[in-house]
């Protein structure tokens, strides 16, 4: 069964808030279709296809509160790219934790703050990309993601870790993508349970 694994899907806010109808651009190499909803589109892949949705424009809260109920009720795994979402500082709530069908995010490039749980027990979760313009990550953001294998920070310097004893810690090396992840996603890493923030 084909698995469609450079299959990308771009959809704008007004797309996943239903105003703008037949808006979602679906790409498989050089061909590109216009369809009218996402969970349409991901219903038609195969089982366990892999795809990419790109969200742009002015994405709120409540577009990524359903932006992740549809990837979380899909039968397909996905990443999600939302380095061209504009207006998004902070997500409310945790929209993404237990998600079972995230494969990789890719957050916005104004995004100041990263909630705590916040892909808490994604356990398909293999990739995360962290904008220079995050300031804090909350208690636990990655407990749980057992196959998490690069956490990528864009800005690596400044780092300070704070305990459940309320006592600071500088991180001291955040530059190699590939061993961040042992670092926070079990209860024996380094700064489980652990507030970060970034020193002005």
């Amino acid at each position: 069964m084909r698995q469609f694994h450079k299959l990308e899907i771009e959809v704008s806010a007004q797309a996943l808030d239903g105003s703008e109808q037949d808006s979602i651009l679906v790409k498989n190499g050089r061909s590109t279709i216009k369809m009218g909803s996402l969970d349409i589109v991901l219903g038609l892949l195969p089982s366990n296809s892999e795809v990419q949705v790109i969200a742009f424009g002015t994405v709120n809260n409540e577009t990524v509160h359903k932006l992740s109920n549809t990837i979380r009720n899909s039968h397909v795994f996905v990443t999600i790219d939302l380095s061209h979402a504009t207006e998004l500082s902070r997500v409310s709530n945790t929209p993404f934790a237990k998600n079972q069908r995230l494969r990789a995010i890719i957050f916005p490039c104004n995004l100041v703050y990263i909630n705590p749980g916040a892909l808490e027990d994604c356990t398909a979760l293999e990739e995360v990309n962290i904008p220079q313009t995050v300031l804090k990550i909350g208690i636990n953001a990655f407990a749980g993601c057992t196959n998490l294998k690069s956490i990528y920070f864009e800005d690596v310097q400044n780092w300070l870790s704070v305990d459940n004893l309320k006592q600071e810690n500088e991180i001291q090396d955040l530059s190699n993508p590939i061993k961040n992840p042992s670092k926070f996603t079990s209860t024996n890493s380094e700064y489980y349970g652990c507030l970060l923030y970034k020193k002005a």
